[in-house]
């Protein structure tokens, strides 16, 4: 199903079918500003930055490596930073590895230190520096995609293999003091280990303790060092390309300690504890920033899609909230509540404010709200908003109130909504409501009864069955008078008599959308009665004619969408849609629209007519009559 809304004067026609880690690079992550909007703050970030809920971050630092296994040596080298000297090791990092049949073994980071011996031959001296090539930390797949683990002196093997073209975490930690007191984690969760131990030319190096610093570390590529002499110094490496890693790596960090089970196991599971921590020894970015070769990188790097817990725009906007209230210190931003502006308080303040409208109206009393601190921030309180209305407003609400349930709800809601349309029509003046509070009440009264007929219209598609058929055309049939109540009760509240509470809503035009959003969403669901029930409704359509809102929804396959022309007299406006991309020259509106499915499909179709020349409507480009 597709609907498609146009407005005009105002016609809508509608188609559808941790706290951050102090080693975090500040070039990468840096402090946000606060921009003091009304109800909000906004979190501004420099140019290629965004905000985490934490802090700025750099666009870059969400990004994967790309490793494509080329026969050109294509590797990371550390260059920008020198490894630390190091007696405890924590590594985490995200990979995901590819098929490669031509390869036993895939080296994923690779060190090793050198040692330099001086030898006296004859009359010259002549400086050699010999390396067994054995590495002092290697962590490699070897057959069947087995994780491999070389430190100083030993060997550790998982008998788990990893699933191909599936991202994993991996994390390993290792007081270097105690070989058997290592910790290899697979997502968040221990494997076994088979240790066994090296041997070596130089016995001295089976009692180390300590990965030195000032090695050469490698990541995607293994190497071997080809012995120099005094003519041949240079330092060059001889790659094994057969060895080299073909698969993504994200978010390699090291630290120089050894973190619990209980942390590698959120930087495996918990979106938030990945977003926030960098390594103490070696950060991503210090890795990002020495490639060397065809290594590509690509970002986002789509880990975050791994986790069920990364924050939504809703939790970054809060979070952007308390982070700025607590710089200024507790206390309540500014807020527009009922056109009534609250001004930003601090925590432990009380603010008082006259009613709207209480100029006119010596019935109109004043409004309280506290500022009341909540640990380090603080929060506005709830406000009693009795003394700014009017008691017809409050007989409406203790009126509206449904509790029945069931089957019997949709019948109750429709005798709400008959009420509603009534009130709203003979006994509501402008000197009856005593200001833009209670226009803005009865807005949501239409908001609410909308949602819990969207609930019951869900509910109603999926018990429906034929022997049920009586039941479900009794239901529709007390949806099409729900439509019809409360189409009739926005036409009345938008009525002209009603200008001055109008322009006295804050900020301007905002709960006028409101209204238009609740009239979209009853129409999504009488489309949808119409194509389900096509039978029922002559021509396949449906009209609603208010003294404000006229609309007409139509059920039209696809070779007739194809040919729709809608015309208006009074209002001069031509609309017609068009299954192609290329803009019609004419005095028409027209609706461009490339639809790639099959001829079958069916399109709800609503003209609706509004009459609005009195209303202010924000960041809308519509015509008025």
């Amino acid at each position: 199903m597709r609907i498609v809304i146009f407005l005009y004067g105002i016609v809508i026609f509608t188609i559808n079918k941790f706290s951050l880690t102090k080693t975090c690079n500040s070039a990468y992550y840096s402090p946000t500003k606060c921009f003091d909007k009304l109800d909000h703050y906004e979190c501004i970030c420099g140019q290629g930055q965004l905000w985490n809920g934490y802090t700025c971050v750099a666009d870059a630092v969400d990004s994967r490596l790309v490793f494509n296994g080329s026969r050109v040596p294509s590797y990371i080298e550390l260059d920008s930073k020198t490894f630390p000297r190091i007696s405890e090791l924590t590594i985490s990092f995200w990979i995901r590895i590819r098929s490669k049949v031509d390869s036993s073994q895939h080296t994923i980071l690779f060190y090793k230190t050198g040692i330099i011996i001086f030898l006296i031959m004859y009359s010259y001296t002549s400086l050699i520096i010999i390396d067994d090539t054995q590495p002092v930390l290697l962590v490699s797949l070897i057959e069947n995609s087995r994780l491999h683990v070389e430190l100083l002196n030993s060997i550790y093997d998982v008998s788990i293999p990893l699933s191909l073209e599936q991202w994993h975490h991996i994390s390993i930690a290792h007081n270097l003091s105690h070989s058997e007191n290592i910790k290899i984690m697979i997502n968040g969760t221990r494997v076994v280990v088979l240790v066994s131990s090296k041997t070596y030319r130089y016995e001295k190096r089976n009692y180390q303790t300590i990965i030195d610093s000032g090695g050469d570390f490698f990541v995607g590529q293994a190497i071997r060092t080809t012995n120099l002499t005094s003519n041949s110094m240079t330092g060059d490496f001889e790659f094994d390309t057969q060895r080299a890693f073909y698969g993504e790596i994200a978010f390699l960090n090291l630290w120089q300690k050894i973190l619990s089970d209980r942390e590698l196991h959120q930087l495996a599971n918990d979106c938030h504890a990945q977003r926030q921590e960098c390594g103490d020894a070696v950060t991503w970015m210090d890795f990002v920033n020495d490639i060397k070769g065809e290594i590509n990188i690509h970002w986002p790097s789509g880990i975050y899609s791994v986790f069920g817990n990364c924050p939504t725009p809703q939790w970054l906007h809060e979070s952007c909230d308390n982070y700025c209230r607590k710089l200024d210190g507790p206390h309540c931003k500014n807020e527009s509540q009922l056109s009534i502006i609250w001004q930003k308080a601090l925590a432990g303040q009380t603010i008082v404010k006259d009613c709207p409208g209480h100029v006119k109206n010596e019935n109109l009393g004043s409004v309280y709200r506290t500022c009341q601190r909540i640990e380090q921030i603080a929060r506005w309180t709830y406000v009693d908003y009795s003394e700014c209305t009017h008691p017809l407003i409050n007989a409406i609400d203790q009126e509206l109130d449904i509790s029945v349930s069931d089957k019997e709800e949709i019948l109750v809601l429709r005798d709400k909504c008959a009420f509603l349309a009534e009130t709203t029509s003979m006994n509501l003046t402008t000197t009856q409501l005593y200001s833009s509070i209670d226009l803005i009440l009865l807005i949501a009264q239409i908001e609410r009864l909308t949602k819990v007929l969207t609930s019951h219209f869900d509910s109603l598609t999926q018990w429906y069955s034929s022997s049920d058929e009586s039941l479900y055309l009794g239901d529709i049939n007390a949806t099409l008078h729900i439509h019809r109540y409360l189409v009739e009760v926005i036409s009345n509240l938008i009525d002209e008599r009603y200008s001055s509470l109008w322009s006295g809503t804050n900020p301007l035009g905002n709960d006028f959308i409101r209204l238009l959003t609740s009239l979209n969403r009853l129409t999504t669901i009488l489309a949808q009665v119409l194509i389900n029930n096509c039978d029922q409704f002559p021509g396949c359509s449906f009209s609603v004619y208010t003294k404000n809102i006229n609309q007409t929804i139509n059920i039209l396959n696809r070779q007739e969408l194809n040919s729709f022309f809608y015309e208006n007299e009074k209002t001069q406006i031509k609309f017609a849609s068009i299954n192609t991309k290329k803009n019609l020259n004419n005095n028409r509106t027209t609706l461009i629209y490339d639809d790639k499915t099959n001829s079958s499909a069916w399109y709800s179709v609503s003209i609706t007519s509004i009459s609005t020349a009195h209303l202010y409507i924000p960041n809308l480009r519509l015509g008025r009559h």
